[in-house]
């Protein structure tokens, strides 16, 4: 693939990264630019804004369900969470880049671009009302017109993406009168492997309501993972990732935690990857800097000292510059399938597809570590893989279990926290069954309920009257 850098580059002579409110009442942004360079401004604003900064949802969400434990108490204890500013502005300038695609590509007949960018739209919706539950859309990005828009609720979000992801297949069935071409540096062009992510997405989405509709869900999405199949979307090389490698710029995992290590390896979550001598630990974390040993943080205390030092970051696979930032996998497809499969008390098929995903997760990951070891090192941990998948990835009618599909799918989403926060909140905090509220310093509990939503930004709450008030103990819509 190209290096996108100096596409990027003149992208920032048209993309205002302007706040919410300044999008929602500048009338002249985004400025008129060729269709092609504003779908990689779409790309990049959005894709590139998960787990950039230290207040993403990404990164709070990964001390909520556990995977992650912080420094000196940084968001491990949730009664430290405010009002921040997260992602909220850049994804919706990634939404108006996106909005200005559809628009002028259907004018065009440029159907393909216009794909693209109701799926990116879908995908960047899902992600925001999966945090906050109702979020301004319908009325958003209107310009003067509508200097606070409404929220439309939840329920209403989700048709959204759905009508979005099912217009972005026929879509993509169409003859354009330009092809999609380098433009999209996520998949270069290659409309076939959109189509089996659409898929994905709709399989993702309807696989979310299982609480409101248990029966009808599952076999949506069922269906929805045929489909994503039979488009294609059959390994891990399909991904969909920033691509960081030859982009001209670090993956932001790396190039921000580097220099401010706040993520430890949670406890709980080192523990289950210790006891079941899982190989996926190698790749997601350093050893400890003092003595050598893979070790985790609780979530609780100790909340100072010299924790740098005395436990594992992360490191590995997903630490390196140019290592690709995941939104959606080959291996989340197929936990999806085993999970509404499950629900659907089709247990041969959840079997079968639960022991895929462990090993597409697996083989996509491990690939780094082999290539750092050599000699009889290598030989063990070769050995490690298939001693691991001969004790994990062997599940029948018999043996499966909801608990064991819930539990490998959150193993092999990380670091991907807010959809692996959404199978947490939708399972109750059931699965992994350590989740607990932490105690503070003197062993108190910091809240009386898990955390279940994130908070609006500050400058949204201030400026917009429609922008509800939310605690972070409120059940989102799906979750009631």
């Amino acid at each position: 693939m190209k290096k996108i850098f100096p596409v990027l580059a003149i992208l920032l002579l048209f993309s205002c990264k302007k706040s919410f409110e300044e999008l929602n009442t500048d009338p002249n942004n985004p400025v008129t630019a060729d269709v092609k360079l504003v779908l990689t401004a779409a790309e990049d604003n959005i894709l590139s804004e998960y787990s950039r900064i230290e207040e993403s949802y990404d990164y709070m969400s990964g001390t909520f369900i556990r995977a992650f434990a912080g420094t000196y108490s940084f968001y491990d204890q949730w009664n430290e969470i405010t009002n921040r500013e997260s992602d909220w502005d850049k994804l919706y300038n990634g939404l108006l880049d996106a909005k200005d695609v559809i628009k002028r590509g259907t004018e065009q007949e440029l159907w393909h671009h216009v794909a693209v960018a109701k799926i990116l739209s879908a995908h960047t919706l899902g992600y925001m009302t999966d945090i906050y539950g109702d979020i301004p859309y319908s009325e958003a990005l209107q310009g003067p017109l509508v200097p606070a828009p409404r929220t439309d609720t939840q329920q209403t979000i989700y048709v959204t993406i759905f009508t979005l992801l099912e217009e972005s297949i026929v879509d993509l069935e169409r003859t354009p009168v330009k092809p999609l071409g380098a433009e999209d540096f996520v998949y270069g062009g290659n409309v076939q492997k959109w189509k089996g992510l659409a898929f994905l997405m709709l399989a993702r989405y309807h696989n979310h309501l299982s609480i409101k509709d248990p029966i009808t869900s599952a076999h949506a999405a069922l269906i929805y993972v045929e489909n994503g199949l039979a488009a294609g979307f059959t390994s891990s090389n399909l991904d969909f990732v920033y691509p960081y490698k030859n982009s001209g710029r670090d993956n932001p995992w790396s190039g921000f935690y580097s220099q401010n290590p706040w993520i430890l390896a949670s406890y709980d979550f080192m523990n289950l990857l210790e006891t079941s001598n899982d190989p996926r630990k190698e790749n997601y974390w350093t050893k400890a800097l003092t003595d050598g040993a893979y070790r985790g943080k609780d979530n609780s205390s100790p909340t100072s000292g010299n924790l740098i030092q005395t436990y594992s970051r992360l490191g590995g696979y997903f630490d390196k510059k140019d290592a690709p930032m995941h939104l959606a996998t080959y291996a989340e497809l197929r936990f999806i399938e085993a999970e509404a499969a499950f629900r659907s008390s089709d247990l041969p098929r959840a079997a079968d597809a639960c022991n895929l995903g462990i090993i597409a997760s697996i083989d996509k990951v491990s690939a780094w570590y082999t290539g750092t070891v050599t000699g009889n090192d290598l030989a063990q941990y070769v050995q490690k893989i298939a001693d691991y998948k001969q004790n994990n990835a062997q599940e029948t009618a018999q043996t499966i279990t909801l608990e064991k599909i819930m539990t490998q799918k959150y193993i092999a989403m990380f670091p991907m926290n807010v959809e692996s926060w959404v199978d947490v909140r939708r399972h109750n905090y059931q699965y992994p069954g350590y989740h607990r509220i932490p105690h503070d310093d003197n062993d108190v509990p910091v809240a009386t309920s898990f955390v279940w939503r994130g908070l609006y930004p500050q400058n949204e709450v201030s400026t917009n009257p429609n922008i509800p008030q939310t605690t972070l103990y409120q059940k989102l819509w799906w979750n009631e």
